[in-house]
Order: structure tokens, then sequence, then C-alpha cells
């Protein structure tokens, strides 16, 4: 019985953690995924695998696996994405009905929680605008229209790309001001950090796309 209560105070604790260590951006799916971590999710993410996830992350050991399985099969491995980002005009916790400012998959359009966690662990892996497309498409021809909180989901995925592509370690926007940082400084216009043009959240996400890109 006491290493029963021991676990359960330990998993408790864990989960503690992950609220504590996911605060910025991504946190609806990031403490999605680090819960199933936690949880296990079959022979391939669960017990066997744990000690692998813990030691870099579940998204990072996502895009791990992910260009493990691209060489073995003989083809180009698709780029790390480990960018830090924390966007403060997000709303990234899910809820029910709509969100002008969500970023995550709501409960009413993907109801069973097992589709909603394999979908949150799929975007965390996306590296090209090409698997964009395509899993927004097959999203679409599964489940229907895809509602905001997605597409900024998805815009999210985009952001990363754009910011490993140009060497962005970190996106950083608190009251619009937007702080691009690389391994060595900031990266600056004209000397100074950009402010976002843009009121809206989804015009938004965009305008950080080509500001991170160098499109200004």
């Amino acid at each position: 019985m006491l290493s029963v209560g021991g676990n359960m105070i330990d998993a408790a604790r864990d989960r503690m953690n992950a609220i504590q260590r996911y605060t910025g951006l991504g946190s609806g799916f990031r403490l999605a995924l680090r819960d199933l971590e936690l949880r296990g999710a079959g022979n391939l993410l669960g017990a066997k695998q744990s000690g692998h996830i813990s030691a870099v992350g579940f998204d990072l050991y996502c895009q791990l696996l992910k260009r493990t399985i691209a060489i073995m099969k003989g083809k180009r491995p698709p780029p790390l994405m480990d960018v830090v980002v924390k966007l403060d005009f997000l709303d990234l916790s899910p809820h029910a009905g709509k969100s002008d400012n969500g970023a995550y998959i709501p409960y009413e359009y993907i109801e069973d929680e097992n589709l909603r966690l394999r979908l949150y662990q799929r975007i965390s892996a996306l590296a090209s605008k090409s698997e964009i497309t395509r899993i927004k498409r097959e999203i679409k021809d599964r489940f229907g229209k895809l509602p905001a909180e997605i597409q900024r989901l998805m815009l999210i995925a985009e952001l990363r790309i754009a910011a490993a592509d140009h060497g962005i370690k970190s996106i950083i926007v608190r009251d619009r001001k937007v702080m691009l940082s690389t391994e060595k400084d900031y990266r600056t216009f004209a000397g100074r950090h950009p402010l976002l043009e843009s009121e809206k959240t989804t015009p938004m996400l965009k305008e950080l796309i080509h500001l991170t890109a160098g499109e200004f």
C-alpha cells in the first residue's frame, strides 16, 4: 500500500512540475503530451521508452524519432524544430466553445482524447510547410472544416519552422513587442525590437511569421 501511495504522490509531483514548466507557448498541448508521457502510450511510447523521452522532452523526442525513421528509409531527415516560443496573446487552454485567441484542438471538434493527443504529437513533429498542408487536408477530410483554433496551431507550427530556418532560437512576444534571439544575440530591426501592428490573433501570428523570416 505504501508503494502505491508513493507512486501516486510521485505522479502528482511530476504533473505539478509539468504545469510549472510549460507556461509558455503550447502549454495546452505540451501539458497533454507530458501527461501522455507520464501515463505511457503503448510499447513505442510506454515504459520501455520513457527514459529516452524524459531525457529530451516529448516533442523533441517525436522529432528525433521521425528523423531516425527517415534515415532508416534512406530519406533526408527533417530539421529539428528546437525553438522556444512564448506569445502572451494566445489562449492555450482547451475548452468548449469558440475562442478569438485560442490555439488548441477544441473538445467538440475531436471528442476522443487519444485522437486529440495523437494529433498534438503529430503537430509537434511537423518540419515543413508541405507537411502542414498535408495534415490540414487530412484533418479536414476526416473531421470537417478546421476551426480557427486549429488553424492557429498550424500557424504556430509554421512559425517554429520559419524560426529554425532562419537561426532563431527563441521567440517571445510581450505587449506586442517581439524579441527574436539567436545563439549569440537578439535579432533587431533598425536596432530595435519590432512591435506587432496587428491587433487580432490570427493576423498577429502571420505577421510574426514574416518578421521571423526577415520579411518586413
